[in-house]
């Protein structure tokens, strides 16, 4: 006997899983977003990083509050990492690396 199952159940099965995989997808991304700050100094980066993630949280919170899974929970943990770690390293870079390089501007003369 064949299972019959209507287009609707169909869409509504992979729907269920959609939101955690966008979220673990943009929290992977937004590491890999920040790997060139730590290399580069780039000061925008970790702003880029930080909307990422952001944006992946929403989309694991709100797989998690419809249909836990383990692809959204990863999502969870990876972004509030990732927020942790885009603050620190803009903080680092603007406290420390920014006024290091612009004294060592001042101290050599060097015209921008």
């Amino acid at each position: 006997m064949k299972k019959v199952v209507k287009i609707s159940e169909k869409k509504n099965q992979l729907n269920k899983t959609n939101f955690g995989v966008v979220g673990l997808t943009l929290a992977i991304s937004g590491i890999f977003l920040l790997i060139p700050c730590l290399i580069a100094n780039a000061l925008l980066m970790p702003i880029i990083s930080l909307i990422f993630f952001i944006i992946s949280l929403v989309f694991s919170i709100r797989q998690q509050n419809k249909n836990p899974t383990k692809a959204g929970k990863y999502g969870l943990i990876i972004s509030i990492i990732g927020i942790i770690l885009s603050i620190i390293i803009f903080l680092i870079i603007l406290l420390v690396i920014l006024p290091y390089v612009q004294n060592l501007i001042a101290s050599k003369g060097i015209q921008i």
